[in-house]
């Protein structure tokens, strides 16, 4: 794209690096009412993170002013831009966690899985940014995946086999998109208990009250990060144990084997006895063996 004037129209976005740019005309750029002018600096930033990103931490800050765009297509490449940058300079993301929450909930999907990405690489990388926002990445989770309206389908005007197999196959992969960006963002979860475990412990009320509701890789997640806070403190945990046998009674064996696990780690031989009705009773065949090791396991310390 050639801009015939704006901060940044000298730069040819294809070819740009990080010697071209200046966060000064970035940020003027990105304050264009012109959305070709935006998105002309969205671009160029894309293609310099992509060839230097450890030299692009000075831009993060306007890059994530831009995540809010009204242009989705200018937020989509703020986005893109940064998430070269997360892995090498992740301190740079110090205070733009609540951006990435809120990319992550955006309307479009793509916008979405950019959030996911972005918030999944800093919980590997730094998982310290993201010990106070452990609540609100919850509550970002329990908002429902999006999911296609059947009655207004019904009402609209007829398409042909055509027009409607490429419809299906959109929200198809719109709902795949999506359900994989909820995975990334539960796992940080996880990620975060595992790095500071006693950090997570006073979330643990918000993440059990969300687990009951919660989609079932969304809740595994949960129990995961209960499990670590609890091999690390079963004290700090003690207060998770209704709900960690209410997932003994659910659908998927995934689940419930997490469910146990968690529950071992937590020491109570109160539970033995619920383990055990599992262990006699459950239809997966690992479920009922490792009901059965772990209620020996709490019988006998």
């Amino acid at each position: 794209m050639v801009l015939e004037s704006g901060p940044l129209a000298d730069v040819d976005p294809e070819t740009a690096t990080v010697a071209d740019l200046s966060v000064a005309a970035v940020e003027r750029a990105l304050e264009s009412d012109d959305p070709l002018v935006r998105q002309h600096a969205t671009d160029g930033c894309v293609t310099a993170a992509a060839d230097e990103p450890d030299a692009m931490g000075p831009f993060v800050d306007v890059l994530v002013d831009a995540l809010d765009d009204e242009s989705v297509v200018v937020a989509q490449k703020a986005a893109a831009a940064l998430v070269p940058v997360a892995p090498v300079d992740p301190a740079a993301f110090e205070d733009a966690i609540d951006e990435l929450l809120a990319l992550y909930q955006h309307d479009v999907s793509i916008a979405q899985a950019y959030g996911a990405k972005l918030l999944g690489t800093l919980a590997v990388e730094r998982p310290a940014l993201l010990v106070d926002h452990v609540d609100a990445v919850v509550d970002a989770l329990d908002a429902p995946t999006q999911e296609v309206d059947a009655a207004a389908a019904a009402d609209a005007a007829p398409v042909d086999d055509e027009v409607r197999a490429a419809m299906s196959q959109h929200d198809d992969a719109e709902l795949k998109r999506e359900q994989a960006s909820r995975e990334t963002v539960a796992n940080v979860v996880v990620a975060v208990a595992e790095a500071h475990p006693g950090a997570v412990a006073p979330h643990l009320e918000a993440i059990c009250d969300a687990t009951e509701d919660a989609p079932t890789i969304v809740a595994a997640a949960y129990v995961d990060a209960i499990a670590t806070v609890a091999e690390a403190d079963p004290d700090a945990a003690q207060d998770t144990t209704p709900v960690l046998l209410d997932c003994l009674d659910h659908d998927h064996p995934m689940l419930r084997g997490r469910a146990i696990r968690a529950l071992g780690f937590l020491g109570d031989d109160d539970t033995a006895e619920q383990l055990r009705e599992v262990a006699a009773e459950d239809e997966d065949e690992d479920v009922r063996s490792l009901a059965a090791e772990t209620a020996d396991f709490l019988e006998t310390n």
